[in-house]
C-alpha cells in the first residue's frame, strides 16, 4: 500500500510524530519527565544543586542554573528539562549556560524551583534535596 502512495506522491505520516504544536509540547514534557525520573531514581538521595548566575540590580529577578550528577558521574544541566516539566520561570541563556530566570524576592528561589519540580514529579515537594553551590 505504501508503495502505491509513493507512486502518486503521498507519504505515510510517522504515527509517533506530533500532529500539532500542542502535541509536540506535550511529548517534550513527557520525555523530560521520563528523563528526570530516570535520573533521580538512579540516585540514592535525589539531589539538585543550584547556582546563582545573575541577580538584577533591583534584586527582583535572578538567573539560576540547576545541575545534578547522572549515573556515570557526569554533571548535567537540568534547566531545559525542568522548564519543560514545571512553570516556575523562563528558560534563558547566560554566558553559554542554560538557566531559569525567576522573579521575586524574600524567599529561597532555588528551593522554590526544586520544591516545585519535586511536587510535579513525585507529588511530594521534599522528595528531591536542594543544595547551593
Amino acid at each position: 500500500m505504501s508503495q502505491k502512495l509513493e507512486e502518486i506522491g503521498l507519504e505515510l505520516r510517522d504515527l509517533n510524530a506530533p500532529r500539532s504544536r500542542r502535541e509536540e509540547i506535550k511529548q517534550e514534557r513527557e520525555r523530560s519527565r521520563a528523563y528526570l525520573l530516570e535520573l533521580f531514581n538512579a540516585q540514592e538521595i535525589p539531589t539538585v544543586s543550584t547556582i546563582i548566575r545573575h541577580v538584577t540590580a533591583s534584586g527582583m529577578s535572578r538567573d539560576i542554573s540547576l545541575v545534578s550528577v547522572n549515573d556515570r558521574g557526569q554533571i548535567v544541566n537540568l534547566a531545559w528539562h525542568i522548564d519543560k516539566v514545571c512553570t516556575v520561570g523562563a528558560l534563558k541563556e547566560r554566558n553559554g549556560s542554560r538557566v531559569i530566570r525567576v522573579n521575586g524576592a524574600g524567599m529561597d528561589m532555588g528551593f522554590h524551583i526544586v520544591y516545585s519540580l519535586s511536587s510535579v514529579l513525585y507529588g511530594d515537594g521534599y522528595k528531591i534535596k536542594q543544595e547551593w553551590i
